[in-house]
């Protein structure tokens, strides 16, 4: 009897005791699931034939003839510029879909103007920048030729609004999704 309370000692001093599974799995099961809605999104979204997302950063003119200065190609230098706040639209396409928009949109204006002159002026130029870029659709904002139309369409824009001296209106920041 005494030899079988040994075999039975040495049987569960011998069994290590087992490391509990249960945050292994629900770990791989967390990696797994994301994994696999990340592929989904990616396989559904790419199947529709639309990318997800447009960056498009801008810091120059375009090649159609930004410059407007004199026709020896030497420009003045460029007065203040101010880099106003991003705006954030929602255009719709074609079929009614909204899309988020993000613009950062700097004027340029000339060498004469005062920059202390500026400041009071910048809700009358967003005013008139967000009421101006609440009429562009989608395709409006993706595409490159009509938002150089733009950049003229809201010079005009702050003009009216009595914004002087401004030169030139640029895009520094778009992301369209």
């Amino acid at each position: 009897m005494a030899e079988e309370k040994k075999e039975e000692e040495k049987k569960t001093e011998a069994k290590p005791p087992k490391a509990s599974k249960g945050p292994l799995v629900l770990t791989l099961v967390g990696i797994l699931a994301t994994g696999g809605a990340s592929g989904a999104a990616s396989f559904f979204g790419a199947k529709k034939g639309q990318k997800s997302t447009i960056e498009v950063k801008c810091t120059g003119e375009s090649e159609s003839g930004g410059h407007h200065g004199g026709g020896d190609g030497h420009e003045a230098p460029p007065g203040p510029t101010l880099s106003l706040e991003p705006f954030i639209i929602n255009p719709t396409d074609k079929a009614g879909k909204y899309h988020a928009a993000k613009l950062t949109i700097a004027i340029e204006f000339t060498a004469t103007t005062k920059e202390e002159s500026l400041k009071p002026l910048i809700p009358r130029m967003r005013d008139a920048i967000l009421s101006f870029l609440r009429t562009l659709n989608f395709e409006e904002v993706a595409d490159q030729a009509h938002l150089d139309k733009a950049r003229k369409e809201l010079l005009e824009k702050l003009m009216d609004a009595g914004v002087n001296g401004v030169k030139r209106v640029l895009l520094t920041d778009l992301v369209v999704q």
